[in-house]
């Protein structure tokens, strides 16, 4: 069985070097091929990324730089059904991190305990003041309430939870079957938690295995550590991008419902001011 370790970047390839290094360094023992997509990186990665000796085989694939995130995972997930085969693994990850090296060891471990399962780990955020706080990539959904929750970062058990980050989780191949994204209208942002939670409406459970860390290297300031309220906007790169946020809750909603989204929606932004 093999790991498909899938990275989608843009530029940045330092780090991109650091995250291989860390692969490299896994102590899990599955054969591992690497699949970047690199969508339209101007720093040379295609070609810096070819010409690297590393532990496993790596291809990659080329965007013109208006794939983002959603664009380039789907692309990825069309590509992987020409290559995987039942019984191996998709290993979603970000190229702004480091993992430990028992970090892959950790998700397969707890995938292959549990039949049908998807498996994320934690990441060790560093704030503005040179602090380290972990984030868990598990997420309880409340559809009622319009509401997703993160679930804590410092729990040590493993959790079963609604969706998961895009950032370092183990999927069953099968679990991908059938699923689809919408990248123009979710091309980063609640993409990864609407692929996810498609996984568990179809019967795979989702787990957060905590002994399974990794280093963000890299990341904007949030609102919780700056104390701001995030709004609602137009733009792609805002956590809050109305197109995103609106055909997430869309999808998360059962058709009977539906026609209530916008008073439920409406209702959710007086008392907040945003739909998180």
């Amino acid at each position: 069985m093999t790991i498909f370790c899938v990275v989608p970047v843009h530029n940045r390839l330092g780090m991109t070097l650091q995250f291989l290094d860390s692969l490299d360094q896994q102590t899990v023992h599955e054969p591992i091929s690497v699949l970047i997509i690199d969508d339209g990186s101007t720093d040379g990665t295609a070609q810096s990324l070819r010409a690297r000796a590393g532990h496993f085989p790596l291809n990659i694939i080329t965007g013109n730089g208006n794939w983002w995130w959603g664009g380039s995972v789907w692309r990825a997930i069309q590509h992987l059904k020409t290559k995987a085969k039942s019984g191996d693994w998709v290993f979603l990850a970000n190229n702004d991190t480091i993992l430990d090296p028992d970090y892959l060891s950790y998700l397969h471990e707890t995938a292959s305990r549990n039949e049908r399962t998807v498996v994320g780990g934690r990441s060790l955020e560093i704030w503005p003041d040179d602090t380290r706080h972990p984030v868990s990539s598990g997420f309880l959904i409340d559809r009622a309430a319009l509401s997703v929750q993160a679930i804590d970062g410092h729990s040590s058990e493993i959790r079963e939870v609604d969706a998961l980050a895009g950032r370092g989780i183990l999927i069953p191949f099968t679990a991908l079957a059938g699923a689809t994204m919408h990248p123009g209208l979710m091309p980063q942002h609640f993409a990864d938690l609407n692929l996810t939670s498609q996984m568990k409406a179809r019967g795979f459970t989702l787990l957060v295995d905590h002994r399974a860390e990794s280093l963000q290297v890299d990341r904007a300031s949030s609102a919780l550590e700056l104390g701001q309220q995030l709004r609602p906007s137009l733009d792609k790169s805002s956590p809050m991008y109305i197109p995103a946020i609106a055909t997430f809750w869309w999808r998360q909603t059962s058709p009977a419902k539906r026609s209530a989204l916008p008073i439920k929606a409406f209702k959710r932004m007086r008392r907040s001011k945003a739909i998180i």
